[in-house]
Formats: structure tokens, C-alpha cells, sequence
């Protein structure tokens, strides 16, 4: 058999677990082993109608009666965040599944508007008896204990004690997403907090203590809904830490860097067309696989331009059996932001408002994500957080602060207002 050889010495663009589906060994002509070209990129702000034309063609290619699965609702939604959350320069790991997981469950808790406006904007199908069983069969698959990996996923809704959530909507809530009913004082934040982040330790392996302040809680504050996902597993194929050596990761036009390379020669599943190499490494236990995407050319923003969720499964589909060469760069990241302005560009806007004393609406969404990728294998772990609150929401008139001459500032006691500093600034300097 020959041997194809690949050099993977690109930023790893996506991580997808995927069933495995093995196919034949097949034999093939070694051509050669690609030498990154580098093209240069350079950061710009997506425009509002940026989004709204990429959102428009990108849902153009959905079913108009939106008749899928869940899976495939996330999987377009994944592509979505993931052009939207990436920036130049700068690594991204995050979980759709959480974030869809943790606004479905949002979307029992509210009125229909507000609902509708959340499914919609996670791509979800328009029948809610089929987003309620496709969670519970989904979740209810990833509960089974496997002794190869860890894969455990879990839910809570958190209610204020003051605050009363329908039994109904709770029953949903429990039934269909296994969320487990806590209860919380929103008159205590701190407390609430500590209570929120255990939960999240806990529910990671250690591997995210924290997901919320003490300030994200207020008065106003009437439920929590959590999701924390985990997961660990070892390479189906280990690579040898003996193996592994530096070698030329090159990170952009003007940067390269050396790396610790993990190196191994096996056989995997891969394809490739005339724009990107695709390999699939599975994980013990034949359920789960990475597959990483690597342009031809060192240029992952024309690759992230053209991703759809349809070329992943195309992708998937052509894989064949390969004895590769692999050079691939251990890794080890987090990544969180608050996701309340990228939900509104993808259609999530009402579902921000209040325009009532007494409805129900989200206040904030947080997210949280980390991945390490060794020589044994993968552990990664995400959470998210989903603040609802009540009444209407305050509008506020906009104004620009910006302070480029000189001006006197103070640090006070906001409790009585007492002085506790007091200075002026005219050469704004930064001493060490």
C-alpha cells in the first residue's frame, strides 16, 4: 500500500463528535505533501447586513417547513455561532449543543412570542413535540454509561423562591430535558453564584469552576437554566508521547511559531478535494471522532467564508481508509463570552424584550468552553447559562464618552458617597 502524506500545521478550524463509520481499506497514489501557502488576512467587523445576507443564503438551503432533526438543527446552528463568535488570530472552542440545549429549555419557560422568536433562532424545527423528543432521545442516548469515554450532559432550571414557574412548564422541563429543579434567592447573589458555579464544577469534572458572577443576579431575576456538557476519551489510534517533537506551526503571514507536534502513521479515515484535507481520528468505544478540516492554503477565513453545515456531511460521506502520516499540534484553550448580541443578529431579538410588566424574557446568556488535546486523547467540557427576567425593558438614550484631554476623577464609597481618592489626569501614562 502507499502512503499518503499530510502535515497538519494549521490551526485546527472545527471540532465535530461524530458517529463513527468505518469503510474499506482502499490503496492510493502518494501525489505530495503539501507546503502551506500563506495568504494574508486582516480582521474586519461583520456588518449588520453582512449577517443578514449570510443568514439569508445560508437558511435558503434549509427545508422551508424546517422537518429535520434536532442534530441537524445544531449542526447549522454550530456553523452559524462558529462564523460569528471566530475572530483573526485568536482560537474558538465552543458548544452548540449547550447553547441550544440551554434556550430550548428557556423556550418552555415563556410565553409563545418570546418562544417561537428562540426556536427560530436556533434553526429548530417548527413542531414542538418534535424539538421535545428529539431532546429527550438525544439526551437520553448520551446518559447510557460507556467504560471507553465519558460523555455526560446535564440540565437545571433554576427558580427563584419568590418566583413561581408553572408545573406544566417544569414537568416539560424535567420530562423532556432531564433538567433537574433547583431552588435559588435572587435576594442573595453571592450565595447564588457559588451555588450555580458548584453545580458547574461539578457537572465538568473540575474542568469549569465558574460560569456566573454575583452581579449577573438581581432582583428581577426569576430563573437560571443550565446546561454543562463533559467529555473525555482516548485516541481509538494513541499517539506515542515519544514521538512527539517541535515542529513549524504557521499561525499567519507574519507569524510561525514551534510547536509540540504529535506524529503518527496509521490508518484513517480521510478525503480531500481541491481545497481542503479532511481527517477523521476516532475515539475508543466507536461512537465519537474528531474530524478536522485543514485548507490547502494557509487561509482559514476564505474556508470559514464557504463553511455549511451540508459540506461537513459531505465531507463525512466521502471518507475512506488511508495508512496517513500525521503531524497534528497538541492543544490546550478555553474561550467564554456573553452571547446576547450574536443571538439578536441571528434572529433572537424578541426574545431579549420585554414588552410587558410581567413577561418573561432573557436578560443574559453566558458561555463558557475548554478543550485538551494530547497525545492520549481529548478532554473538553462547555457550559451555559441563561438569565430570565421580567417587565419591561428599559430603553436608554445613547451618548459617547471619550476622554482624550485632561480630566479630574474620583473613587468614592457609592454607599454614602464619601471620598476615598481624588486626582487629575493631564499625561495619561502607565507606570510599572
Amino acid at each position: 500500500m502507499k502512503k499518503v502524506s499530510i502535515s497538519f500545521m494549521m490551526l485546527l478550524l472545527l471540532v465535530v463528535l461524530a458517529n463513527c463509520n468505518k469503510k474499506e481499506q482502499v490503496e492510493v497514489e502518494f501525489v505530495k505533501e503539501v507546503t502551506p501557502q500563506i495568504v494574508q488576512e486582516t480582521e474586519k467587523e461583520i456588518s449588520p447586513e453582512e449577517v443578514q445576507q449570510f443568514l439569508k443564503e445560508f437558511d435558503s438551503d434549509s427545508d422551508s417547513d424546517m422537518d429535520y432533526s434536532i442534530s441537524e438543527a445544531n449542526n447549522k446552528l454550530s456553523v452559524i455561532l462558529f462564523k460569528m463568535l471566530d475572530k483573526d488570530n485568536e482560537n474558538l472552542i465552543f458548544s452548540s449543543f449547550s447553547i441550544s440545549n440551554a434556550l430550548a429549555m428557556t423556550a418552555e419557560t415563556t410565553n409563545e412570542e418570546i418562544s417561537n422568536s428562540i426556536r427560530s433562532g436556533l434553526r429548530l424545527p417548527n413542531d414542538t413535540s418534535i424539538i421535545r423528543k428529539g431532546y429527550q432521545s438525544i439526551l437520553a442516548n448520551y446518559g447510557k454509561e460507556n467504560k471507553e469515554y465519558a460523555l455526560n450532559i446535564a440540565n437545571a432550571v433554576w427558580v427563584d423562591k419568590k418566583y413561581s414557574l408553572e408545573s406544566e412548564r417544569q414537568k416539560n422541563i424535567e420530562k423532556y430535558y432531564l433538567g433537574q429543579a433547583i431552588s435559588f434567592d435572587n435576594l442573595q447573589p453571592v450565595v447564588t453564584a457559588n451555588q450555580v458555579n458548584e453545580w458547574c464544577d461539578k457537572k465538568t469534572n473540575g474542568m469549569i469552576k465558574k460560569i456566573i458572577n454575583a452581579g449577573d443576579i438581581h432582583g428581577r431575576t426569576h430563573l437560571i437554566l443550565t446546561n454543562a456538557i463533559y467529555f473525555k476519551g482516548s485516541w481509538e489510534e494513541e499517539f506515542q508521547v515519544y514521538n512527539t517533537s517541535q515542529r513549524t506551526f504557521y499561525n499567519s503571514a507574519e507569524q510561525e511559531s514551534q510547536v509540540d507536534f504529535m506524529n503518527i502513521n496509521e490508518k484513517f479515515a480521510y478525503t480531500e478535494d481541491d481545497n481542503v484535507q479532511v481527517l477523521k481520528m476516532n475515539y475508543r468505544g466507536g461512537d465519537l471522532s474528531m474530524i478536522v478540516i485543514l485548507p490547502r492554503e494557509n487561509d482559514i477565513r476564505a474556508l470559514k467564508d464557504s463553511l455549511k453545515s451540508e459540506m461537513l456531511a459531505k465531507w463525512n460521506n466521502n471518507l475512506d481508509i488511508y495508512e496517513v502520516e500525521v503531524h497534528f499540534p497538541k492543544f490546550k484553550f478555553d474561550f467564554d463570552a456573553e452571547l446576547n448580541e450574536v443571538l439578536k443578529k441571528i434572529g433572537m431579538d424578541r426574545a431579549f424584550v420585554g414588552k410587558t410588566a410581567d413577561e418573561l424574557y432573557i436578560d443574559k446568556v453566558l458561555h463558557r468552553a475548554i478543550i485538551d488535546v494530547n497525545e492520549a486523547g481529548t478532554e473538553a467540557a462547555a457550559v451555559t447559562g441563561v438569565f430570565m427576567t421580567d417587565g419591561m425593558s428599559p430603553q436608554y438614550e445613547k451618548r459617547k464618552f471619550i476622554a482624550d484631554h485632561p480630566f479630574i476623577f474620583v473613587i468614592q464609597d457609592d454607599r454614602n458617597q464619601n471620598i476615598l481618592f481624588m486626582g487629575k489626569v493631564e499625561y495619561p501614562v502607565y507606570k510599572d
